[in-house]
């Protein structure tokens, strides 16, 4: 058997164990250095969500309080101070500051250019997110710019008929002022139907003696007057014309919460008899149908706790509205709206589905408005209707009348969503002292074609705010 030499057994495990000591220490230099990454990239990463949650924080904002904007800074008045000092209830280390220059009508003040440079157009919102995340090893901030527009409808015209408008036997199209409920007297102009067709004769027809149209015929913009059918003694006042562009029409589900759900049947609102009321300022969502028999009224109160206007400001003009989206078909044989109301007051919206929808208006009358995508409406057997109508295809038959109130035109409704148009982002690895620097912000581009940076993991949810920063100042500037 051989064997070590005497005296050679010791020195030789104590090199060993000297060797797996130097592997071990640099597999754990290797793996602090990788957990110390890591949590670099976490840190990073948690800045960029928590920013990326301000910015939809400033988009509830703006929908809840149209008028919100940030005020200038006091002592730097081509700056602007916070209005958002956002906290994290799951990460005591996250905190956010939030920044909006508002563009749109009801905002005060109102910002045609933000602090660094970003120029915006009317109807737009520039919002700015600062984030900072603030650990024990390491401070990183991530800020997040947008630039965002409200995705309203507007109602420009009585009928907008995505692929077909028919007005048949006897009926009538025409336009009053507004202003006045019931209006006092119809104007025979500007009663306008619509279609985006480009391609089918007769997409709108006007047919049937005494039917007419006290306004004009639109086509899509590579259409022809062939589009137009005038016949049997009809009468279209104005010449068919073709539309510049193409009028969008998109409409795939109801707005986030806050919403009501209204059923009383199952799935379906189904009112049979007397005076059903709703309360503007308030969204509403119909899972199934919504039914009105004959003798069945359906009606909306004012708001009963509208937001105080500060003085200077704009109130919002839909305070009062009610929307109304309907999941399923739409069956009026009593009336839907208030004759004394303006018809923005009950907005229906009837989202994109699989099927479409169908609404039908038999010997019913009302006043409101319904922009529905994939809805094909039919105003029989002498209906009667202040307001206009957006959808897929639209009949009025036999003697109905649409009136259409120019108070609408060029005015967006509904509840706002939003167009984020373009985003920019700038991570910085480490800030001064734990304090966030305040805008100029980098430039973002202005909206254009493209999508946005792709789904973002949501940040833990903002669960405080403070008062904007006003330098110091005691005049503070409340979020409402």
């Amino acid at each position: 058997m051989n064997k070590f030499p005497r005296g050679l057994g010791l020195p030789m495990i104590l090199g060993a164990v000297g060797i797996l000591a130097l592997a071990t220490g640099v597999a754990g230099a290797y793996a602090v250095n990788n957990l110390g990454a890591l949590s670099r990239e976490q840190s990073y990463d948690m800045a960029h969500y928590a920013s990326y949650s301000g910015i939809q924080w400033g988009l509830a904002q703006v929908t809840k309080y149209p008028r919100i904007s940030s005020p200038p800074d006091t002592a730097v008045p081509e700056k602007a101070d916070y209005v958002g000092d956002l906290g994290f209830n799951s990460n005591s280390e996250l905190s956010c500051k939030v920044w909006i220059y508002s563009n749109l009508a009801t905002a005060n003040p109102r910002w045609s250019m933000a602090p660094d440079g970003t120029k915006l157009p009317d109807g737009t919102v520039y919002i700015v997110s600062n984030a900072l995340f603030n650990g024990n090893a390491t401070s990183r901030t991530a800020q997040l710019t947008a630039l965002c527009t409200p995705t309203l409808f507007y109602f420009n015209n009585a009928l907008l008929g995505d692929a077909a408008v028919k007005v048949m036997n006897g009926s009538i199209l025409d336009s009053f002022a507004g202003g006045t409920y019931p209006p006092a007297t119809f104007v025979n102009s500007s009663a306008n139907v619509t279609t985006n067709d480009e391609t089918t004769p007769g997409a709108i027809t006007v047919d049937g003696g005494s039917t007419h149209v006290y306004g004009g015929a639109y086509y899509g913009p590579s259409g022809s007057a062939a589009q137009v059918v005038v016949s049997g003694g009809a009468v279209l006042d104005d010449p068919p014309a073709a539309l510049n562009s193409q009028v969008p029409l998109k409409l795939s589900k109801p707005p986030g919460p806050p919403i009501t759900t209204k059923a009383n049947s199952g799935l379906d609102f189904h009112l049979t008899s007397g005076v059903t009321t709703l309360t503007g300022g308030t969204t509403y969502v119909i899972d199934g149908k919504l039914i009105i028999d004959p003798g069945a009224t359906l009606k909306i109160l004012p708001n009963p706790s509208p937001p105080v206007v500060a003085p200077g400001d704009t109130a919002d003009p839909q305070v009062d509205d009610a929307f109304i989206f309907v999941k399923g078909d739409i069956i009026v044989k009593g009336t839907l709206g208030d004759f004394a109301d303006k018809p923005e007051t009950l907005q229906l919206y009837v989202p994109k589905q699989g099927g479409g929808h169908t609404f039908t208006m038999d010997n019913g009358k009302g006043s409101f408005t319904l922009a529905g995508p994939d809805v094909t409406a039919l105003i029989d057997n002498g209906s009667e209707v202040n307001g206009a109508i957006i959808a897929k295809s639209i009949t009025v038959d036999h003697t109905s009348k649409i009136h259409y109130d120019n108070s609408l035109f060029k005015k967006p409704r509904g509840p706002a969503g939003w167009s984020v148009g373009a985003y920019n982002s700038d991570h910085k690895d480490s800030n001064s002292n734990g304090m966030i620097v305040a805008p100029p912000a980098p430039v973002a581009p202005i909206p254009g074609p493209g999508p946005g940076p792709g789904p973002v993991p949501p940040a833990p949810p903002p669960t405080s705010t403070t008062p904007p920063s006003t330098s110091g100042t005691s005049n503070s500037t409340q979020i409402p």
